[in-house]
Parts: C-alpha cells; structure tokens; sequence
C-alpha cells in the first residue's frame, strides 16, 4: 500500500469512530454450580441407589462453565432432592481424584483414567456427611461435602474438567442427590461393571482464582494470544454469548463489552497497542502495516499483533478508527495518564487534513459497520 492511501485512512481513522466506554473491571465467587443452569432450581433427575458393592462413576464437567482463568478447587459438593429423607451416608475408604481431560469418556475405567491429565488424589478416606431431611426449599441446600485435603489447580483451556469418584465398599443409605441429564459425561461402575448412565449429580465447585482474569491460555501474562482467544470465541459460528469462561464483566453475555474490558481495565491498555507495551504510537503503526494484512484478500486472518482491534478479524479502515477515537496516540502509557489530554499537534493536523479534503468534496472511504 502507498504512502498516499495510507495517509487517506490515517485521517479517516483519527476523525471518526464513537469513544468507547469502559466496563467495570469482573470479580467472581468463590464457587460456581454446574451445570450453571440448575444453580437456583432443582435438576430432573435424582442419582442414588443402595450400593451392594464397589461403587465408582468417572463425571466430565464442561470446561465452558469455569470462570476464564486458572482456578484452584478447594471443595466439591452436591445437594439431596428436595423430597429426600433426612441421611448420613458413611463412604468407607473413598478416593476422590481430579484431572483434565480432552477426550469422550468410555465404559472403561483404565482407559479414561490414562487420557486424564495431571490426575490428582485429592481426597482419601472415610466420607460421612449428612443433611436434614425435606424443608420445602428447592433447591435444597449443598450439604454434602467433600473437602479436598490437596486442592487441584485447574485451568478451563487445557480440557474439561475430570472426577473419579471411587467407593469401594458398600453403603446402606440411598443419598439421592439431585442431578441433570448427563449427555455422555457419566460412565458408572459397580461391581467392576461399568456403563454409560444417564445422569450425573449437579455439583458446586469451591475454588480460589489463580493468576489474572483474561489470561486465557494460563501463562500467568495477559498477551496477544489471549485477546486473540477472546476474538476468536466472539466470531465464532456456533458463539455462545453466554459462555462464563469468556464473560469478563460479568453480566452473563460475551460479547464486544468483554474484549473491550480485556483491553481497558485488564490489561489496562489503549486500543492500537499493537505490540502490548502500554503504549499506542508509530511503533504499532509500523508493526502492524509490516504485516501486510491490511484490507487484503484474505478475510478473518488478522489477529491483534497484526491490527485487527476491532475484534472482526481483519484489519482495515475500523480498526484505525477504534483505535484513534480511544484517545491513546503518543500519550505514553495508559496507566499513567490523569486527565483528558489536550489535543496533540498531530491531532490537530490531522484533523485539519481531513477537513480540507472534505471541502473539496473527496470521499476517501466508506465507514464499514460491523455487527
């Protein structure tokens, strides 16, 4: 591209383009329920029966539901049905193992356990726990409980979410816990003989995050190839606009909120930024034209290192736009910045350039509105 046509959309890029506002920055519980559609209402199913023998079922839990960040579990629980009796089931010598898996469970245990990642025990021993019997409330509450004595550092990017849950011996009192359809994620042995069952129990989950929000890929940095992540979930063609792993402000949608917040009050930043080094000035500039990608024939393979700031995938006219209606051009870095700068001489120059172009009745470029 000539310098020519580059100095067109350099003015059309600084003149145009809505300011964008910033969201508050995300914060999240220390826990999660999942599947997060039962969190408030009792499931459809109920999974317990008096166990004659070894009882053991091997759970995947969708990795989608994590909050989008490493976390480490400290606690897992599930609750009674809301019909359920009053009980206190004793599970003798339980083992209970967590890990990350990428794989489809099998009825065989071996298997599953072999393309599980990072396997951790992280509760062996005898389990007693109780809860009251029927209160009108339903849900009931999450009172069986099965504190981890080694917390399992778990990052949502690397797979879902693995549970071996292994009682070997029997015991006389059904818990009746409230479950959802499980959709594949439940192979349940007993006696040694395993098959797929059709429910798995609705769990809640008690963690402590680790490492920044946003950091999607668990380098404990917040870099290109998160935002790039984040991008790639929002043009997506089966997008879940309510996906927790990608809603960083937390309002339950994902959508340009959610980058915006990534780029403002995560990593704190000014749109432009190209290389990520707080700044927006004619490094990024240079960077970002010297990739060659800008307005070619080739749609959706440009990521933020390369200019797509718009998160539309590309880079073109919008994204200079975006970025220099963000305020941010040779500021210096964000972070550092107090009041609303006076316009730069650069601004004002430009400003100018666009306006006397204007006034000779030259059209230099059509806005594209990306949706």
């Amino acid at each position: 591209m000539g310098y020519h046509r580059f100095g067109q959309f350099f003015q059309a890029a600084f003149a145009f383009g809505a300011v964008l506002a910033a969201s508050c920055v995300s914060s999240y519980a220390d826990s999660i329920v999942i599947p997060s559609e039962f969190t408030n209402k009792q499931g459809p199913s109920t999974l317990g029966t008096v166990s004659p023998g070894n009882f053991r079922f091997h759970i995947v839990y969708d990795a989608q539901e994590f909050p989008p960040q490493r976390v480490q579990i400290t606690q897992l629980a599930v609750r009674p049905k809301a019909i359920a009796q009053a009980a206190a089931p004793l599970y003798p010598d339980l083992t209970v193992s967590l890990a990350t898996t990428t794989e489809q469970l099998l009825p065989n245990l071996d298997a599953n356990l072999q393309a599980a990642n990072d396997v951790t025990v992280v509760f062996q021993g005898d389990l007693e726990t109780s809860s009251d019997g029927p209160t009108g409330a339903s849900p009931r509450p999450f009172d069986f409980t099965i504190p981890l004595s080694t917390p399992f550092t778990y990052h949502p990017s690397e797979g879902n979410l693995f549970v071996d849950f292994d009682a070997p011996f029997a015991f006389s009192e059904p818990p009746q816990w409230d479950a959802a359809p499980a959709g594949g994620r439940v192979i349940l042995s007993i006696n040694g003989v395993a098959q797929v069952d059709s429910r798995y129990p609705i769990m809640q989950f008690e963690f402590t995050p680790i490492g920044p929000l946003g950091d999607f890929d668990g380098n404990n940095a917040l870099d290109a190839v998160d935002i790039d992540t984040l991008t790639a979930e929002l043009l997506a063609p089966q997008h879940d606009h309510s996906r927790p792993s990608f809603d960083l402000n937390g309002d339950k949608v994902v959508d340009q909120q959610d980058h915006q917040v990534w780029i403002k009050d995560l990593r704190y930043t000014w749109f432009g930024d190209a290389n990520l080094d707080g700044e927006f000035n004619s490094t990024d500039l240079i960077v970002t034209f010297g990739a060659g990608e800008y307005e070619d024939d080739i749609p959706g393979n440009s990521g933020w290192a390369e200019g797509d700031w718009n998160a539309d995938g590309d880079f073109d006219t919008s994204d200079l736009i975006v970025a220099f209606a963000d305020g941010g051009y040779e500021q210096g870095v964000r972070a550092a910045i107090q009041a609303v700068p006076e316009p730069s001489c650069t601004v004002l120059a430009v400003t100018a350039l666009l306006t006397l172009s204007i006034s000779r009745g030259r059209v230099l470029w059509q806005p594209r509105v990306t949706v």
